[in-house]
């Protein structure tokens, strides 16, 4: 199993600990700046996949990096596992925004 789908798996058991209600669908437009950890995992593992695309590119914008990596995808995982399993209200921008310092 890779490590990305480890991570992600561990971020949902992790936040299903704290979540109350059933896993929802994202429907329509989702702002980025707003989602906490809780949130992107009641939006199920389809929603955790493009949410750490929709991060690659983000931060491969802010840094003019157009090179997509395999690796950097999956320490982003990481990341975000890590953040989210210390603070699952917090945001998830936020977490990766202050892995970016």
């Amino acid at each position: 199993m890779s490590i990305f789908r480890n991570s992600m798996l561990a971020v949902i058991a992790l936040a299903a600990l704290s979540v109350n209600g059933s896993v929802q669908a994202a429907e329509g437009d989702v702002n980025m700046a707003k989602i906490t950890c809780e949130q992107a995992v009641q939006m199920g593992d389809d929603f955790m996949s493009h949410l750490l695309f929709w991060v690659d590119g983000y931060i491969s914008r802010e840094h003019n990096d157009t090179i997509m990596s395999k690796e950097w995808i999956e320490e982003m995982a990481g990341i975000i596992t890590k953040g989210c399993g210390s603070n699952p209200s917090g945001s998830v921008l936020k977490i990766v925004r202050d892995s970016q310092k």
